[in-house]
């Protein structure tokens, strides 16, 4: 009975690797939601990471959130809405990364033009801004 158990599980995984891209990834999860269900209350942490992948790699929407809570028995719908909402914190945040990122790269790029502008040999200009010297070879045109 155990290999049964252990089929389904790893089914739902591979079902949900194979839909995770979907534009229509809620119909897709409604297709299995009695397989996630019954995978809730008979190993509640394995179905956390069922969720868990879904909602890092998927598109996280508020349709699928609900629909995995719907799936999840009605005492630890709170502990599947706190996974989602640490995992879109954490794309937030990751999010005001790369955006920081791509400002200081701008700024850096700016002040470059203005080195190159007073005769600053490029090998300069690559050390107080950081910049490569490819990317600074490219502003000149």
């Amino acid at each position: 009975m155990p290999r049964l158990r252990e089929q389904y599980q790893t089914g739902l995984m591979l079902y949900a690797m194979k839909h995770i891209r979907d534009k229509s990834l809620e119909k897709a999860l409604r297709y299995v939601m009695d397989i996630l269900k019954t995978i809730f209350t008979e190993d509640f942490e394995y179905g956390k990471d069922v969720v868990s992948y879904i909602v890092e790699t998927g598109d996280g929407s508020e349709d699928v959130l609900e629909l995995l809570c719907q799936a999840a028995p009605s005492n630890k719908k709170g502990e599947i809405m706190t996974i989602a909402e640490k995992l879109i914190e954490k794309g937030k945040l990751q999010g005001i990364d790369i955006g920081m990122e791509k400002g200081k790269e701008e700024a850096m790029v700016q002040v470059a033009k203005v080195m190159m502008s007073r005769g600053f040999e490029n090998e300069v200009i690559a050390k107080c801004t950081g910049l490569s010297l490819a990317k600074i070879a490219s502003l000149k045109n």
